[in-house]
């Protein structure tokens, strides 16, 4: 049986503990928010009814070909909702840094 020698990058849900436990183990690794458990945590915080709307609308942001357009996006995401949803919003701002390494990568890594 093989041992895995390294792993480079790591996506995980919000539990806390997580980016430290890997960085303990794989020091080099890039740790990542998942961004279907951001979109999932967000929702939390919308009617029913509006969480295929504003889904649409946040794709912007996790689809921008850079970090720059993302926050551009995530700019114009919180115009639309941020006052009728200010949660939905801050989540994203206050876990950026765990959200941006998707931006590092190109898509056909992706």
């Amino acid at each position: 049986m093989d041992a895995t020698k390294d792993v480079l990058f790591f996506c995980v849900d919000g539990l806390p503990g997580f980016k430290e436990a890997i960085a303990a183990v794989y020091p080099q690794a890039v740790v990542q928010r998942c961004i279907i458990h951001m979109l999932r945590n967000s929702f939390q915080y919308l009617s029913y009814k509006e969480r295929k709307k504003f889904a649409a609308d946040f794709k912007a942001v996790y689809k921008a070909p850079t970090e720059e357009s993302a926050l551009q996006a995530l700019a114009e995401v919180k115009e639309t909702w941020g006052k009728k949803y200010p949660y939905a919003i801050s989540n994203w701002e206050m876990n950026w840094e765990n959200v941006r390494p998707f931006f590092e990568f190109s898509d056909d890594m992706i």
